[in-house]
């Protein structure tokens, strides 16, 4: 079992296991080589634990867009991204 699976928190108590791994492998698809697995499971703990205020509605997705962007900025500090 990942790690999201085995911590629990509140904010990961409004969301449920298929959609936590849904998110995990859209985002492990997504940066292919480029990010491991173990580092997109640390990213949406850690997203999970900074939202754990948020309302249970939008969660997946401020989770999803939030964990993007941070794996998005480990992989390129100085905020320029190649488009091709």
């Amino acid at each position: 079992m990942s790690n999201v699976q085995a911590t629990e928190r509140p904010a990961r108590m409004r969301l449920d296991e298929n959609a936590i791994r849904r998110m995990m492998d859209r985002l492990c698809a997504e940066f292919g080589n480029d990010v491991l697995r173990e580092a997109v499971t640390d990213t949406i703990e850690g997203c999970l634990r900074d939202l754990a205020g948020t309302p249970p509605a939008p969660m997946p997705e401020l989770c999803e867009r939030l964990a993007r962007q941070r794996l998005l900025d480990t992989l390129h500090p100085d905020g320029e991204i190649s488009c091709g």
